[in-house]
């Protein structure tokens, strides 16, 4: 009775967690960014990400790599926000700063995830438009910091820091407007 009740036991038991796994919500570290319903007037809106940083002084600041999944999140969003008509745009968002550092505040320890983008957009005919800095940042605690798990706040810090831009009805109305003058102007 002993062995086949622990077999019967443990089997109940891994179910019951891969049960419990599939049953997860996903985690989200950012509230979703939901894009307004404003087009920019622009038959095409494409996007190169640029990370040219130089290394960090600071030995508590450790860089961090992108994700190779932000640059086709980043075209998505921009090819999503073009309406089809008017001229070519241009984005340039060249990576400031990705990095992982300890900071201590009222919580305690913590691992603060930073992400600061500086977006130019810019004509076909090299005009630049608008130039932005956005920042995002997330906090996890120390025993939580794993690499995969500070991979997957990068992650989403990342995206998070560049909707926080394009995500704003207020930026895609004064983008209409400065295109809208430059068509005045040819």
């Amino acid at each position: 009775m002993p062995a086949s009740w622990l077999r019967r036991a443990t089997s109940a038991g891994l179910f019951g967690a891969l049960l419990a796994l599939g049953c997860r919500t996903p985690r989200q570290v950012h509230p979703t960014r939901e894009y307004p319903p404003i087009k920019l007037d622009s038959r095409e809106v494409n996007g190169v990400v640029v990370d040219a940083r130089a290394p960090e002084p600071d030995p508590t600041v450790r860089q961090l790599t992108l994700p190779a999944a932000f640059d086709p999140k980043v075209q998505e969003r921009l090819a999503g926000l073009a309406s089809g008509k008017g001229p070519p745009l241009g984005v340039i968002v060249t990576v400031l700063v990705a990095d992982e550092e300890p900071i201590v505040d009222a919580r305690g320890e913590m691992t603060r995830i930073r992400v600061r983008l500086e977006l130019e957009v810019k004509l076909r005919s090299g005009l630049v438009l608008r130039r932005a800095n956005t920042e995002s940042r997330s906090d996890l605690p120390p025993d939580e910091a794993t690499p995969e798990e500070v991979a997957f706040v990068l992650d989403a810090t990342a995206i998070d820091a560049f909707d926080r831009y394009f995500a704003d009805p207020d930026v895609l109305t004064a983008l209409n407007r400065e295109l809208a003058a430059q068509s005045a102007k040819d």
